[in-house]
């Protein structure tokens, strides 16, 4: 350990660490252009500037280390006319286009200038190097203007280190020198470019002068678009998802997210989702409020109890469910019918893989139910239910969710065979996700209008928060049930949704006790199997 001083005030770090990281950790912020926490240290802009006690030049703090008794000043007079000073070099040539550089809301430039600088430009306009690239797409979904370029070269570290292809350099040299696109940006992590670059240099050509940022408002979340979880900020106005941004989270993402992930939230518009649930009668589909549907269904479910000895009703919960939709199913099954037969083994949609996020996994809480089903006595798979559709055995089921790709390539009759059942009852928020041999569908919240909990690939629970709800016909999927279950006459209570994370943690071992505050933005990791098998023991 080292005792460091940092403005007056002592702290107690790791011996070694860089001074910048500490800062950040304590609350102490520093400018910078060209340091990022997860690219290797450039030093190259030169914002960072501290004063270090014993040292006659001021140093940069992204490439000092700190040790046991440094003495560190970042806010001194000498400080900020050395942050004053380069910022002035870095605008040297830089264009006034603030009001029309989509990064305006976001540019460090401007953040930068409003806290150190304020001076006025001794650089005429008519004297400035005019570089002719501006706009230039670059593929990928990413636009390229050299002027605003501050050469921080975090976007030529990210695609060497990162994504491990020299895509983009630094050419020419003094005032000419710009970073230049060398070969195809070819890869599924080019939206990270405009993520981290600092000015308005590299955009995202999808968000474009759509909204600007200081209207939007911000939730975060976990990306749905496979078993990863990168942790994400959603960006919405009037109900509406403008895009998805990846957050921190060295337990998961780092800093990045794929484009699959990133362009997701275009699922979420309102003209791809089910905003009001339908009954199929004889003349056609009728359109009903979401406490209808659920009083009709019941109606029909509550005659199936008691037909035989096991009443012929089955779920199938696809691996995009929260934690606590398919704790509720299941609980609901089990108290209402006395039944077991929920299927928690649906296989989840194929995709690309890399050893980067991309898991080739595309649902986003496979692990959760998988854990559910193992813990489960009884489990029931989907070959056990493929056996009892086709012996007649059922003639109810409820479908949960909106990810049947997997399931419609491992079983291609599976749509036939749905047609021999008197009732089939779809719970799902994506239109794309209907079939056509649907009796019942009922909205159920997508990914942005509910909250709970995923487990992700590596054993990461974590918390999907609701940034608005559509309209009241929308439910989750444990809201929905206990509804029915009223409808039904049941006392069946499925309780609020702390508690029923409470309860599903607690059938995780070392998680017990554990409540959805804990889980908190970053998420909280299951123990190791020989960790769990101790702790059961």
């Amino acid at each position: 350990m080292a005792s460091v001083v940092i403005n007056g005030e002592r702290y107690d770090v790791a011996e070694g660490e860089r001074l910048i990281d500490v800062c950040d950790r304590v609350g102490v912020y520093i400018p910078r252009f060209c340091y990022h926490p997860n690219l290797s240290v450039a030093g190259n802009c030169r914002m960072c500037l501290v004063e270090i006690e014993g040292m006659p030049k001021l140093q940069i703090s992204c490439n000092t280390n700190v040790r046991d008794g440094m003495s560190v000043l970042t806010d001194s007079q000498k400080v900020k006319e050395a942050r004053a000073d380069v910022l002035e070099f870095i605008f040297i040539n830089h264009p006034l286009d603030c009001p029309v550089c989509d990064q305006a809301g976001e540019c460090k430039l401007q953040d930068y200038y409003m806290e150190v600088g304020l001076y006025k430009s001794r650089m005429p306009e008519e004297f400035k190097v005019k570089k002719p690239r501006k706009a230039v797409r670059w593929g990928s979904g990413i636009v390229f203007d050299a002027e605003r370029c501050v050469l921080c070269t975090r976007c030529v570290r990210f695609m060497n280190e990162v994504v491990g292809k020299r895509a983009i350099a630094v050419t020419n040299r003094g005032d000419h020198e710009e970073i230049a696109l060398v070969e195809p940006l070819d890869t599924l992590y080019a939206g990270n470019l405009a993520d981290i670059c600092p000015v308005g240099a590299l955009t995202s050509e999808d968000f474009r002068f759509k909204m600007r940022v200081w209207f939007l408002s911000r939730t975060d979340t976990v990306c749905p678009g496979c078993s990863r979880g990168c942790n994400i900020t959603a960006w919405h106005k009037d109900k509406k998802i403008y895009r998805f941004t990846p957050r921190q989270n060295e337990s998961v993402n780092h800093a990045w997210m794929c484009d699959i992930g990133r362009y997701s939230y275009k699922e979420e518009d309102s003209s791809s989702l089910i905003l009001k649930g339908w009954v199929r009668e004889d003349s056609g589909t009728k359109e009903m409020g979401t406490p209808e549907l659920l009083g009709l269904l019941a109606q029909g479910l509550k005659g199936l109890k008691g037909k035989a000895e096991e009443a012929p009703v089955a779920v199938l919960v696809a691996p995009d469910r929260t934690n606590e939709e398919m704790f509720a199913i299941c609980a609901f099954m089990a108290e209402v019918f006395g039944s077991s037969r929920v299927v928690l083994d649906v296989p989840a949609p194929k995709g690309p893989k890399d050893d980067l996020l991309l898991t080739g996994e595309m649902a986003s809480n496979s692990r959760g139910l998988s854990l559910f089903a193992s813990r489960s006595a009884k489990p029931y798979t989907i070959d056990a239910f493929k056996q009892d559709l086709e012996a007649g055995k059922l003639e109810a089921v409820m479908l949960f969710g909106d990810t049947w790709e997997g399931l419609k390539a491992a079983w291609p009759g599976m749509q036939e065979a749905f047609k021999a059942l008197r009732t089939l009852a779809m719970f799902t928020s994506k239109r794309k996700a209907l079939f056509s041999e649907a009796t019942f569908v009922i909205p159920s919240a997508s990914m942005i209008q509910k909250d709970g909990t995923w487990v992700n690939v590596t054993g990461h629970v974590q918390r999907v928060r609701k940034a608005y709800r559509l309209n009241q016909d929308i439910l989750a999927d444990n809201e929905s049930l206990g509804l029915l279950a009223e409808f039904m006459g049941e006392s069946f209570q499925v309780g609020k949704l702390e508690d029923i994370t409470r309860r599903f943690l607690e059938v995780i071992a070392g998680l017990s006790g554990a409540s959805l505050a804990d889980v908190g933005l970053e998420g909280v990791s299951l123990p190791s199997e020989e960790q769990a098998k101790h702790l059961e023991a």
